[in-house]
């Protein structure tokens, strides 16, 4: 499992394209070693695109079929874990 918090120093923490290229870097290794992707409390919002790196849709439909299961009304962590679609 990997959880990164990026430092660029310098005048390069200013490049939005250092970071653009930076995170899809690791995560693409990290997919092909096997690993999974996480963050300080889960994927939550701003990390829950990445799930597909380390699950497959079906993993991902799986999950999604045991959310509607035990949330149908959809109000327990809206919009955090999960992908929007499949």
């Amino acid at each position: 499992s990997t959880q990164s918090t990026w430092v660029v120093p310098g005048e390069r923490a200013k490049q939005p394209e250092v970071l653009a290229q930076l995170e899809p870097f690791v995560y693409e290794w990290t997919s092909k070693v096997r690993g999974s992707i996480s963050a300080e409390h889960g994927l939550g919002q701003m990390k829950n695109e990445k799930l597909r790196y380390s699950k497959d849709a079906g993993a991902i439909s799986m999950m999604h079929q045991v959310k509607q299961l035990f949330d149908p009304n959809g109000i327990l962590n809206p919009y955090k874990v999960l992908p929007a679609s499949i």
